[in-house]
């Protein structure tokens, strides 16, 4: 399994949750411990989640970037979207903005993990890694 994990090419570069515990559902006949790894953007898989956590213990590991909940009032910047290519322009220094956007982000991990049944759940807030020059 491990090896199939590895060697995968995806087809798309969207986050595809339930096939991903279908698969996890068809390939194992008895119940294991399954990690899913992901940021959770993604729409109808909770009752998928559900049953795979009826046939298996699931842990649910949410990586989430603290950007993507709160962003800096650094002025104009163009986003694009990793799984369809979409950009947008958006003003980071309106401060309704930003609020909207922190509401928002906090609304989606409080949905994702309230409507989970997975045996755990863990998020991991990554934070930007800062570099530091020792020469002088």
């Amino acid at each position: 399994m491990i090896r199939e994990v590895l060697e995968h090419r995806p087809r798309s570069r969207k986050t595809d949750i339930s096939a991903v515990l279908d698969f996890l559902n068809r390939i194992t006949s008895r119940r294991v411990i399954a990690f899913l790894i992901s940021d959770f953007i993604a729409d109808g898989y909770e009752k998928l989640l559900r049953i795979t956590n009826k046939k298996h213990d699931l842990i649910a590991i949410s990586i989430a970037d603290p950007r993507e909940r709160e962003l800096p009032p650094v002025g104009l910047v163009e986003l694009e979207d990793a799984e369809t290519g979409e950009t947008c322009l958006i003003d980071t220094g309106d401060a309704a903005f930003r609020r909207e956007f922190s509401a928002g982000a906090t609304r989606r991990t409080s949905e994702t993990v309230s409507s989970s049944a997975a045996a755990a759940w863990i998020t991991s807030r990554s934070s930007p890694i800062s570099l530091t020059s020792t020469r002088s």
